[in-house]
């Protein structure tokens, strides 16, 4: 009977340790096979963003809807999902600060600033500058809208 036995168990007969390691396997083996089946053979072509994307439906007009962007990174990263601003600001020389913005600064469709930023916003590494002073915003304004009071 000795021999038949290990510490206690029968011969062939898996520990605690053995099958928690048999369930991760398990778990890993089929998540593989999902990411296979979702994003292709080629492990060095998977992409979190070809299933994590920023999408911006227009809620009436299809025609107006901007192109789905992918987004680079995970929940815990600068270009995580859900965000449309983000900003990095220099308190030691606010004039070098920068920021991105998606999908662009108009909500007006055919507007050039309506979706003028989706591009910057899918790289993650194209920011504008931020504007803290009335010289700097007259020296690169693009467009001024005036507004007058109807009579």
């Amino acid at each position: 009977d000795e021999a038949r036995t290990r510490n206690g168990r029968m011969l062939g007969e898996e520990g605690p340790g053995e099958a928690i390691a048999a369930q991760i396997e398990a778990a890993l083996t089929e998540a593989l096979a999902q990411l296979r089946q979702e994003q292709g053979e080629d492990p060095a072509d998977w992409r979190w963003g070809r299933v994590n994307r920023s999408e911006l439906p227009h809620p009436i007009v299809a025609a107006y809807d901007i192109p789905a962007v992918e987004r680079r990174g995970g929940a815990g990263t600068v270009g995580a999902i859900g965000a449309t601003w983000r900003e990095i600001v220099d308190f030691n020389d606010l004039a070098a600060s920068v920021a991105s913005m998606f999908p662009g600064q108009s909500a007006r469709p055919g507007s050039p600033f309506y979706d003028h930023f989706a591009n910057s916003w899918r790289n993650e590494d194209e920011y504008f500058p931020l504007l803290w002073s009335r010289e700097a915003v007259e020296a690169r304004a693009q467009h001024r809208l005036t507004l007058q009071p109807g009579g």
